[in-house]
């Protein structure tokens, strides 16, 4: 009895303590903050990402402001179950939304408030959060041995931002910061402008390979395939293309 008052203080579901069994393993951290939502997340009756327990949807653009957030620890040994939860309400009812930025792709932007989020263009972030997913932070390796990365910045919140960083034998040669300016419907080909008016294209050939062109150290600008590698969500089941 003692036991189940203590848990109904600290998460204060006082009619669902009984149901679930898990608090045991969730560590709730004090830390006020804003949390802005960019891709639509299941919101959950418990912290635990499970089909069964979702009770709603958050959509595009909800705000908050967060008091705790909520790490499951049980939950750390799994690549695809998310294991940090804030406690919110959308569609009127109380739930935990997970922070997918660990896997797949980013849902939420985060700040020290939600006034500094309020302002956000939630769909250039939309947008390169599935840009992230599709085709960023992924290396690519070039026949001319130059490597290089595209990755979305969702730390400048003034703007979505894309950067391209190319190395040679493990130097960066070039750095270049860029926007997405458009994309076709199923989000796998993207065209980019740089701040100097520099246009490049890439696009999603399938798994393993995908195409750029536009970027003169890479094959002079012309349309060149590379091979790439996945963001793995199991690494015990990788293969190295």
């Amino acid at each position: 009895m003692i036991k189940r008052l203590i848990l109904t203080s600290i998460f204060s579901f006082s009619s669902c303590i009984t149901s679930w069994s898990g608090y045991k393993s969730v560590e709730k951290n004090k830390y006020r903050q804003g949390i802005l939502v960019i891709r639509e997340t299941s919101l959950y009756e418990f912290p635990i990402e499970e089909k069964k327990y979702q009770i709603a949807k958050c959509k595009e653009g909800s705000l908050f402001e967060v008091e705790d957030s909520y790490n499951n620890k049980d939950l750390i040994r799994y690549d695809d179950i998310a294991t940090k939860y804030y406690k919110v309400k959308c569609s009127n009812k109380d739930g935990f939304i997970p922070y997918l930025g660990s896997y797949t792709f980013l849902n939420v932007l985060t700040a020290n408030t939600a006034k500094e989020l309020s302002n956000v263009d939630v769909n250039s972030f939309k947008t390169l959060s599935i840009f992230q997913e599709k085709i960023s932070g992924e290396p690519y390796l070039t026949d001319t041995k130059l490597s290089f990365v595209i990755y979305g910045d969702f730390d400048y919140l003034k703007s979505a931002r894309v950067w391209l960083d190319i190395s040679d034998n493990g130097d960066t040669i070039f750095k270049e910061q860029y926007r997405i300016t458009n994309f076709n419907s199923d989000y796998t080909e993207f065209t980019l402008v740089s701040k100097k008016n520099v246009t490049i294209k890439i696009s999603r050939i399938d798994e393993r390979n995908s195409k750029i062109s536009g970027v003169t150290l890479l094959n002079g600008g012309k349309e060149t395939i590379v091979k790439r590698y996945n963001i793995i969500k199991n690494w015990n089941s990788y293969v190295n293309p």
